[in-house]
């Protein structure tokens, strides 16, 4: 055994630790636009932009701008969206009457009643009085 003692000098060392400052571009800000006018969120508009996430949600909590940017995107990919509706229903598009009606005015179509097998199940009402109703009717 050799006389070598061992120190107990510290293993780990402090190191200084500064986040660096993130400032968006304008460049970052326009992909950041066109990437949430097409509809991604949360990471993958982080990647889109051409950030990481931990980046992008510094971002977000240090500029305002971005998360203006981001709603104002947003509302204009809606807009884009219900116009073109418009236009295919003023076209006469059965489809897309039928869609706004259900999704944009709370309308529901009746479904038709049926099984499990697709068959049509019709109900069939008699307006006419019962033969019972006719004889009290009659006395």
């Amino acid at each position: 055994m050799s006389n070598m003692r061992y120190s107990l000098e510290p293993l780990f060392y402090s190191f200084a630790y500064e986040p660096k400052e993130i400032k968006a571009t304008q460049a970052q800000v326009d992909r950041i636009y066109k990437a949430a006018f097409l509809g991604l969120k949360d990471s993958s508009l982080a990647l889109a932009a051409g950030l990481l996430p931990a980046e992008f949600r510094q971002l977000l909590a240090n500029d305002p701008w971005i998360e203006i940017a981001i709603e104002k995107a947003r509302a204009e990919s809606e807009l884009h969206a219900a116009q073109k509706l418009s236009e295919n229903v003023e076209a006469g598009d059965t489809k897309a009457i039928a869609f706004k009606l259900t999704h944009m005015h709370g309308y529901m179509p009746a479904r038709p009643e049926g099984g499990d097998d697709n068959t049509l199940i019709v109900k069939v009402v008699n307006s006419l009085p019962s033969p019972d109703e006719k004889k009290s009717e009659d006395a």
